[in-house]
């Protein structure tokens, strides 16, 4: 993506219309050694979607094939055929309301599952027993059988779920009981993009080996046409806590 030692720029055009059609979602424009791509939302956010390359100097929005029964509860539709629920009301999907009859999980509105006595009923809270995590509220994981927030869990705490651990890692003691462990660490890492040169090498070292983790900068998808190193995996805290937010 960062061959060269500049980085393309991304632009969000105020124009209704980028071609005569007004179906082109993505333009490319170079002027001298500067590349500017100008966007534009689809037409129908539902129906169309923008598939976008690089190398490809305009875009044209198409149009996505919405399989019967694929939408869930609280997804925007068009018809009753697209939810799996059969109901599509204001122009989202509608599931059975808690204590109604139901066949399965997708039949249920958000928020709640389809029990074994085939009613929705309420996903769990905090502290509530589990057998699995989906039967648990979206910003919660099911550990050793209770539902606890994800990225909840300090080092040396029992578990059975990875993801109910701080670091999202886990390890065996000599008792052979898994338990939440701090997990590998970047020096200097904060969990955010550092900007760099295109071109160059992002080198880290762990702050509990002498291994190291050498990556290409890379260009991000700005609109000052920015490069920035991306480690990944590193002080997982911040990645948590990212996760946490989406869910709730």
């Amino acid at each position: 993506m960062c061959q060269s030692s500049t980085c393309a720029k991304f632009k969000c055009t105020s124009s209704r219309r980028l071609s005569d059609d007004g179906e082109t979602c993505a333009k490319k424009v170079v002027a001298g050694t500067d590349t500017t791509f100008q966007l534009k939302v689809c037409s129908s956010k539902l129906t169309q979607e923008c598939l976008f390359q690089y190398a490809t100097n305009v875009t044209n929005c198409t149009n996505i094939a919405i399989p019967t029964g694929s939408l869930l509860p609280g997804e925007p539709c068009l018809y009753s055929e697209h939810c799996a629920s059969g109901i599509c009301s204001g122009g989202y999907c509608v599931g059975s309301a808690v204590g109604v009859a139901c066949q399965k999980h997708s039949d249920c509105v958000a928020g709640a599952y389809c029990n074994p006595l085939n009613k929705c009923d309420l996903l769990g809270k905090a502290g509530v027993s589990c057998d699995a995590t989906k039967l648990c509220a979206n910003h919660l994981t099911c550990s050793a059988k209770v539902c606890v927030p994800i990225g909840s869990l300090d080092a040396s705490m029992p578990t059975d779920n990875r993801l109910a651990c701080k670091s999202l890692y886990t390890s065996i003691d000599d008792s052979g009981v898994q338990k939440c462990s701090a997990g590998p660490a970047l020096s200097g890492y904060t969990g955010n993009p550092v900007e760099c040169t295109p071109g160059t090498v992002c080198s880290y070292s762990f702050t509990d080996s002498s291994a190291t983790l050498s990556l290409p900068c890379r260009c991000g998808a700005t609109s000052d046409g920015k490069a920035y190193c991306y480690p990944g995996e590193g002080s997982m805290n911040s990645d948590v806590s990212l996760v946490r937010l989406i869910l709730e």
